[in-house]
C-alpha cells in the first residue's frame, strides 16, 4: 500500500520524475484523495494526472492496485502540484515547528542618565549577525525611575566598570587600524623594491 504524508503536513518534499518539487519551496498538504474514491465519482485519473506528464496506463493500474492517493500539493507562491502517493520519495515526519519572534535582553545595573550606547549597541548588533545571521535592531531602555548616588559610589562604580572594559575598538575602527599597517608594509616594501633596483644598478 502506497503511505500518504498526512493532512497538513509543511516542508519540503521529493518526489520521483516525472513529478518535480521545488527544493526551495515549502509545500503544505491541502487534499487527500484515495484513487478508488475519485474513480467512483468519474475522475479520469489516469488522462488528467498520468498522460500528461508521459506515464503509461500500466503505470496508473499498478498505482491503483497499490491503492495509491491523490496528494495534493500547495505552496506560498501558489503553485498547486497533484502527485499519486506511489511518487512522493520523501515528506516531512512532521509540520514545521512553530516560529515567534525573540528579543534578547540584558541586565546592566546602573548607568549615568546622559550614556551614550552607541558604541555599545553597534557591538551587540555585529555578535547577533555573525553568530545568528540576521540584522537585528538594537534598543536601551530604562527599568524604573533613575535615582541620586553619591559622587563617592558613583567614582567607585565608574572606575570599576572601566577597569573592567576590554573592548573599545569598533569595528570600523580596527579597519582603518589594519588599513594604516598595510598601507606602511606597502611603503616599506616599495622602499626597499627602490633600495634592490638601486644596487643592481651599481653592480
Amino acid at each position: 500500500m502506497a503511505i500518504a504524508p498526512p493532512l497538513d503536513t509543511k516542508g519540503r518534499f521529493v518526489l520521483k520524475a516525472p513529478f518535480k518539487a521545488e527544493p526551495t519551496k515549502l509545500y503544505t498538504v491541502i487534499g487527500l484523495r484515495k484513487f478508488m474514491e475519485l474513480v467512483s465519482s468519474s475522475v479520469n485519473i489516469f488522462a488528467d494526472y498520468y498522460a500528461p506528464l508521459g506515464l503509461t496506463q500500466t503505470n496508473y493500474e499498478d498505482d491503483y492496485k497499490a491503492k495509491a492517493t491523490l496528494v495534493i500539493l500547495y505552496s506560498e507562491d501558489g503553485e498547486m502540484l497533484f502527485v499519486p502517493s506511489t511518487y512522493i520519495q520523501s515528506f516531512p515526519s512532521q509540520s514545521i515547528p512553530a516560529y515567534a519572534n525573540y528579543v534578547i535582553s540584558g541586565q546592566l545595573g546602573p548607568f549615568r542618565t546622559d550614556y551614550d550606547f552607541s558604541f555599545v549597541k553597534q557591538k551587540v548588533a555585529e555578535v547577533l549577525s555573525d553568530v545568528l545571521g540576521v540584522e537585528p535592531e538594537i534598543f536601551v531602555d530604562s527599568i524604573g525611575e533613575a535615582q541620586a548616588m553619591s559622587v563617592e559610589n558613583a567614582e567607585n562604580l565608574e572606575a570599576n566598570r572601566q577597569a573592567a572594559i576590554k573592548d573599545r575598538t569598533t569595528a570600523y575602527a580596527q579597519l582603518l587600524a589594519k588599513d594604516k599597517i598595510i598601507g606602511e608594509l606597502q611603503e616599506e616594501i616599495k622602499s626597499l623594491q627602490t633600495a634592490y633596483i638601486e644596487l643592481s644598478k651599481g653592480t
